[in-house]
């Protein structure tokens, strides 16, 4: 009986060979699974930029600031916005500090696999430091958002009913330089001035 095990032993390792080939030869042509997720339109995200603006009305010259932004996905075609900023412009008379902020709900849908049309609208604020005061309005930003590649495009109007009313139109791209930060760079033109902007914005 031993010399049957034994036999019976050495049958069996001599046969693993012919099962684990196939076995083997199957996982290696097993294909790899992509777990690099597919990029889509930013609704949450948070963004800081530098900003230049130059002047077009009597006595104006420039202005440079700063400003910041989050958005919010809340819902599948739904986000929250908000939003401030600060600059300091130059006339001929002497310097003149503003600043204000904006609180917003937006609603996008899509017009094809890689764009989208955004209308957002909500309250916003406006003060600066000489005689113009301060004041509340409304605004209003339909726009398009639009993938050309890996590069994330927006481009549209924005308007206020602060200070007598201002329209402006703008466009501003998303390059990503690392997973989930994206370059900023943006510009604007409105009816008495022009500018544009430099920053970063990390999505989530």
């Amino acid at each position: 009986p031993q010399m049957k095990t034994s036999i019976l032993c050495m049958a069996l390792f001599a046969a693993l060979p012919a099962f684990a080939g196939p076995i083997t030869k199957n996982v290696k042509n097993v294909t790899p699974v992509n777990f690099v997720p597919e990029r889509v339109i930013s609704y949450s995200n948070i963004s800081a930029r530098w900003l230049h603006t130059e002047l077009d009305d009597d006595g104006g010259d420039h202005g440079a600031g700063v400003g910041a932004a989050i958005e919010y996905a809340v819902a599948s075609n739904f986000y929250i916005s908000a939003g401030g900023w600060w600059q300091n412009e130059k006339y001929d008379d002497g310097d003149v500090d503003g600043a204000g902020g904006q609180v917003g709900l937006g609603f996008h849908f899509p017009l094809c696999k890689s764009a989208d049309l955004v209308l957002e609208a909500g309250g916003v604020y406006e003060q600066y430091s000489d005689d113009g005061g301060d004041e509340f309005g409304v605004y209003a930003s339909p726009h398009l958002r639009m993938l050309l590649g890996p590069v994330e495009a927006h481009a549209g109007v924005f308007y206020t009913s602060s200070f007598g009313g201002d329209w402006s139109g703008f466009v501003d791209v998303f390059i990503p330089i690392v997973r989930n930060v994206d370059l900023v760079l943006g510009g604007n033109l409105g009816d008495e001035y022009w500018g544009f902007s430099v920053g970063a914005r990390m999505r989530f």
